[in-house]
């Protein structure tokens, strides 16, 4: 397993984080979706880069409301250290 920190300073530093976070939330509310269809009530969490946050738009842009199931998202940002002190 690559942890984070091997590639996500590289992935904000040639402006590929957006792509990222965004192939990565996606894959997250399918997951959540198909476990949720099974029967399993399971909380799901995507950390995002704080370059990401300085958009305000940034939920519409990554997931638009109508792809999100029900009450299946709630959105936190956790912001990386790291990336505040850059």
């Amino acid at each position: 397993m690559l942890p984070p920190a091997a590639f996500i300073p590289l992935a904000e530093s040639i402006g590929l984080i957006d792509a990222l976070s965004d192939l990565v939330l996606k894959a997250s509310l399918r997951q959540c979706r198909l476990w949720r269809d099974t029967g399993l009530d399971l909380a799901v969490a995507v950390k995002f880069s704080v370059r990401n946050l300085h958009y305000p738009d940034l939920p519409d842009t990554m997931v638009p409301a109508e792809q999100v199931p029900g009450l299946l998202l709630s959105l936190a940002a956790a912001v990386r250290s790291s990336a505040l002190a850059a």
